[in-house]
């Protein structure tokens, strides 16, 4: 009897360790990603010239096209057509402070415009990016920003600019 107690308390004892291995493993891998994407490749924000000029005057043209009715000539989103939210200034900032251009680029994939969702090229909505970011100050770069979902995610948008010397 009395071993037959030893044999289930090493079995209980084998049990917790590896679940507590699992969680261990569990909780580690992720911030592991995280710490990995936090490092050099992640510490780009739209302060770094992440776009050219060139692509903000395309997408200056595809938002005069699609975008202006709602979001108005000056990315207020004040017009009498259909209100939206600022794409400029403070009100953009609060909304996309410490997000990834990622993020941007996926909402504005899925949900613009307002009467089409989706409806862009994956380039267009990243010259809307461009544009935007010029309209808001944040300086052009030599390279393109590109649509590509693993690169956008590693452009965090800031507030401030923290960079500068």
């Amino acid at each position: 009897m009395r071993a037959a107690s030893l044999v289930v308390r090493a079995r209980l004892m084998r049990a917790v360790v590896i679940a507590l291995a699992v969680a261990v493993i569990a909780w580690v891998l992720p911030n592991q990603r995280t710490q990995a994407a936090t490092g050099d490749e992640q510490s780009k924000t739209q302060w770094d010239g992440v776009y050219t000029e060139a692509q903000a005057k395309a997408g200056e043209d595809i938002y005069m096209d699609k975008c202006v009715m709602c979001h108005a000539e000056d990315l207020s989103g004040d017009t009498p057509y259909n209100p939206a939210p600022a794409l400029v200034g403070k009100p953009f900032l609060a909304s996309w402070d410490r997000r990834t251009v990622g993020e941007l680029f996926d909402f504005m994939s899925k949900n613009m415009p307002k009467d089409d969702p989706g409806s862009l090229k994956k380039d267009d909505y990243v010259k809307v990016i461009a544009f935007i970011f010029r309209f808001n100050k944040f300086p052009a770069g030599k390279t393109s920003l590109e649509g590509e979902p693993e690169v956008l995610k590693k452009i965090t948008i800031v507030k401030e600019n923290k960079k500068q010397d």
